[in-house]
């Protein structure tokens, strides 16, 4: 268990670690037949069972609720967390707008910020973290915390070590106008549901430098939600009229 010095293992004695003999997955996972051939390392959220096998001993099984892959193969050894943003809005900063969990325990603190560009993981895979906690999501991580220095007070700062992405996704089905894509609904444009996508039409003319022709433009963005002047044209999809 992470966290914790001793895990219980199938008969029921705490050991620093314990042995099962098959990996099982609940619910949608179980459909999933995941493969792990690339040799990095995993998270997993579940519990061990007991299991006797013919012939054999209570050997145990792992039931897998969560599997997780960290985003660089660097091995993480510091404090396991959960981080999640409380919807909380500041005017000023420092703005304690995230809730640490810490994983195994009953304990939660307050952070200001969060910082995943130290673990060395890429570009993509730091926006998809985000994206996990921008959308209500609990992003799984390894590191510590830091005080730093505001200039309306101290903030308090997770610096990640690690952090981990869900292999598998509980969804079975998106919204109309959504489709599946990199664990998430997302419109064609790659809007994430529940957000709409916004097509803008007219503007400032574009002017074709070959046939010298005048053309309108059009543009396109992610929005919350579909205002008036813009009107909903098919689910998930939104346009505007410019002057």
């Amino acid at each position: 268990r992470v966290n914790k010095k001793l895990t219980r293992c199938a008969d029921g004695t705490k050991q620093k670690e314990c042995y099962v003999a098959e990996l099982m997955f609940d619910g949608s996972l179980a459909n999933s037949n995941p493969t792990f051939e690339n040799y990095m390392p995993f998270l997993f959220q579940g519990k061990i069972l007991p299991q006797v096998f013919d012939e054999f001993r209570n050997l145990g099984i792992f039931s897998a609720t969560g599997v997780y892959q960290s985003a660089t193969d660097q091995i993480a050894n510091e404090r396991f967390v959960g981080l999640e943003n409380n919807g909380i809005v500041c005017i000023t900063s420092p703005c304690f707008s995230f809730d640490e969990y810490i994983l195994n325990t009953r304990h939660m603190v307050e952070i200001s910020s969060i910082d995943l560009g130290r673990t060395g993981a890429s570009l993509e895979k730091i926006e998809r973290a985000r994206e996990i906690m921008a959308n209500g999501g609990v992003l799984l991580a390894s590191g510590r915390n830091h005080i730093v220095d505001d200039s309306n007070g101290e903030g308090k700062e997770f610096v990640a070590q690690q952090f981990f992405l869900p292999v598998f996704t509980h969804i079975t089905a998106c919204e109309k106008g959504y489709r599946f894509s990199d664990g998430f609904c997302r419109t064609p444009y790659g809007c994430t549901f529940p957000k709409l996508e916004l097509t803008s039409l007219g503007g400032t003319p574009i002017i074709d430098l070959f046939t010298d022709q005048t053309t309108g433009s059009s543009s396109k963005s992610c929005v919350d939600t579909c205002d008036f002047p813009a009107s909903f044209n098919g689910p998930g999809q939104c346009s505007i009229a410019l002057p």
